[in-house]
């Protein structure tokens, strides 16, 4: 009888030892995947940024734009973009066809067919950059997370 409780005592530490051990193991795996799917998200929202700023680029051979510049915030999933423009030079109607052109063909380098799905979830305003230091430029557009539609402001309509 001795023998035996002796046994069951080294075997019950033993698997508690190893419940231990696995339980561990589980959550260092766990902090590894989800620290990796952080940095890949970061990664994406990166890439994205950098296409449409490469992109953007496209505007500086239009007569009329001043400036153009991107930004944003990683962590709340903002690419804000901002446009300098000389309002005599070019009409907002001409501007509207101007920042869908470059969202296309941002979205078509890599891959996707339109804007829309592959901006749906970040949230994206478009500001016209003004000449004025410290001066806030007007949010001519905006497309809030989880969406597809760019919203024009009154002016902009």
């Amino acid at each position: 009888m001795r023998l035996f409780s002796w046994w069951a005592k080294t075997t019950w530490r033993r698997d508690m030892y190893v419940a231990g051990l696995q339980a561990v193991l589980f959550t260092a795996i766990l902090l590894v995947v989800s620290q990796h799917r952080g940095s890949n998200n970061m990664s994406e929202y990166m890439h994205v940024t950098n296409v449409i700023s490469t992109n953007l680029n496209e505007l500086n051979q239009e007569p009329g734009i001043t400036r153009i510049g991107v930004a944003g915030n990683g962590n709340e999933h903002l690419i804000k973009v901002g446009i300098g423009w000389d309002h005599s030079k070019v009409t907002e109607a001409r501007m509207k066809e101007l920042i869908d052109r470059v969202l296309s063909h941002a979205a078509a380098s890599y891959g996707e067919r339109e804007w829309q799905q592959s901006l749906e979830t970040y949230t994206l305003k478009i500001e016209e950059i003004v000449d004025t230091m410290g001066g806030d430029g007007k949010v001519m557009a905006e497309k809030p997370a989880g969406t597809t539609e760019l919203v024009w402001s009154n002016s902009t309509q």
